[in-house]
């Protein structure tokens, strides 16, 4: 996990860099920064050519992250959005070990996963009534994890994931006063490319170089309802993304697969 925890490092400097440089203006009340914090409940799904479930992964991962909204004036309503996670945990695997002749066993272990997820967005905020804001957006996203399989174990292996994605969608807000709101957040999720290497070969697995295999991409879907209260901040979500059968490299393949996260979010909005 060597180039996740890199990237990690480099992610929490940004953080830290683009925190004090966004505190320092928050007079011209332009920018809303949030710190957060949470739980995802992750499900990955992975299916045989007759579309039944053969491998899942499920548990929960931790998280922690920052989002920063900035309007370009008070005139005008075109903001950029910004959000940045870090996540980590252990999920229970239930799969299976096959042999040389392909003869198959019940396998249960768990599954090391360390990610990363950015997005840079732009939208409007379209003023309806006094209370009610509605905010198209879109823009780009990012995403990197790492799976570690059998946790470090003999039978398992490496894998990364990562893939910049296209996002679109659009957020509902009934401001119920000042300090208080609620909102309702839709956004389409989809892949432009799809990276995944697998390294059978750090643990003996077979093989002297990397998989390089590129699952085919397809639609997903992130759903957040959330309030602030007096700068507390929590939300509760949904996200989901199905990848396709990938082309064959060294005689393996991706097979068909889901994955989908349901989590609670908490913060504090400056």
């Amino acid at each position: 996990m060597k180039s996740l925890l890199k990237t990690a490092v480099l992610f929490f400097l940004l953080l830290g860099v683009t925190s004090n440089l966004s505190i320092g203006q928050t007079n011209n009340q332009l920018f809303e920064i949030t710190p957060q914090i949470g739980l995802k409940y992750f499900y990955w799904g992975e299916y045989n050519d007759e579309s039944v479930l053969a491998l899942e992964e499920f548990g929960l991962l931790y998280f922690g992250g920052l989002n920063i909204k900035t309007k370009f004036s008070n005139s005008f309503d075109l903001y950029v959005r910004g959000n940045f996670e870090f996540y980590l945990g252990l999920l229970n695997y239930n799969g299976y070990l096959q042999d040389a002749a392909g003869n198959t066993d019940p396998f249960e272990s768990e599954t090391g996963y360390l990610g990363l997820e950015f997005l840079l967005h732009f939208g409007y905020d379209f003023r309806l009534s006094r209370c009610l804001t509605f905010a198209p957006e879109f823009g780009l996203g990012y995403e990197n994890w790492e799976r570690d399989i059998d946790n470090g174990g003999q039978y398992g292996y490496d894998e990364l994931w990562e893939f910049p994605l296209f996002n679109f969608g659009c957020n509902f807000i009934i401001r119920l006063s000042h300090s208080s709101k609620i909102y309702f957040k839709i956004i389409g999720k989809s892949p432009l490319t799809i990276s995944e290497s697998v390294d059978l070969e750090s643990r003996g697995q077979g093989g002297s170089d990397d998989i390089s295999l590129e699952p085919g991409t397809n639609i997903g879907i992130n759903l957040e309802l959330g309030a602030v209260i007096s700068g507390a901040y929590f939300s509760f979500y949904f996200d989901y993304i199905p990848f396709s059968k990938s082309a064959l490299d060294q005689n393996y393949h991706q097979p068909e697969s889901e994955r989908s996260l349901a989590g609670l979010k908490l913060g504090y909005q400056f």
